[in-house]
């Protein structure tokens, strides 16, 4: 309560750089998300979305983790 999805994102950053975070918007073309952006998120999932967006989500990270170690 307070606080926006892009705040939040922000204030995750701040506690735990180090997560994984997907942006899950139904405003993509928003300031804020655009805002948010720039601070790193991985993945960005626009509303409505499915299984396959999920899943295709998840293979990022763990590629992603893979690379990074």
């Amino acid at each position: 309560p307070g606080m926006d999805g892009a705040e939040l994102f922000r204030q995750i950053r701040v506690a735990k750089a180090e997560l994984t975070v997907t942006i899950i918007t139904g405003y993509p073309d928003s300031d804020l998300m655009m805002s948010a952006l720039t601070h790193g998120p991985l993945g960005v999932m626009n509303k409505p979305f499915n299984s396959s967006d999920i899943m295709t989500a998840v293979k990022n990270y763990l590629r992603f983790g893979v690379q990074n170690k």
